[in-house]
């Protein structure tokens, strides 16, 4: 009986977390932004994860939204998801917009969100740190810090995002 119990705890360890590595999801982190204040980084006690396919329209019932700090991310799934996180409430454009989009099945995390050139496609390789992935980045005044609405997949139809 405990060999049955122990082969079991094992399956469950070594081999069930790597069936929900092709699940497609955004886990985003807000940090501080002055490090001097408090112990820690995070200026939040909770990540928050929204799943594939949920549009979120506004960020404003999310744990931690009205806190002061930036945004991190890590993007789960395979080669192809992708999103786009917004700097105002109801998918506008107007302060600025990343959209990532995932080339292999790798986690995919992102520390610093204005990182990248402004309106053109930026192709990122495959590091120890994070997946391989490409970002089109309309840039927009503290971006990092306004992130309000998220909006999964292909949202613009074309070649690239619109202005």
């Amino acid at each position: 009986m405990n060999k049955i119990i122990v082969a079991v705890l094992i399956f469950f360890i070594f081999f069930v977390p790597s069936g929900f590595a092709n699940d497609e999801r955004l886990m985003l982190d807000k940090l501080r932004l002055d490090f001097h204040i408090s112990l820690g980084d995070s200026a939040c006690d909770e990540l928050m994860y929204i799943d594939s396919g949920k549009d979120v329209e506004d960020m404003r019932g999310y744990p931690c939204y009205h806190r002061t700090g930036r945004y991190t991310m890590a993007l789960f799934g395979p080669a192809g998801t992708m999103v786009t996180l917004f700097g105002k409430h109801s998918f506008d454009k107007e302060r600025g917009y990343l959209t990532i989009r995932k080339t292999d099945d790798n986690l995919v995390w992102i520390l610093d969100l204005e990182d990248f050139p402004h309106r053109e496609w930026f192709n990122s390789i495959a590091t120890k740190d994070s997946g391989a992935y490409d970002a089109f980045y309309h840039s927009a005044p503290i971006f990092e810090q306004n992130v309000s609405s998220i909006k999964w997949g292909d949202w613009w139809g074309g070649k690239e995002p619109p202005e």
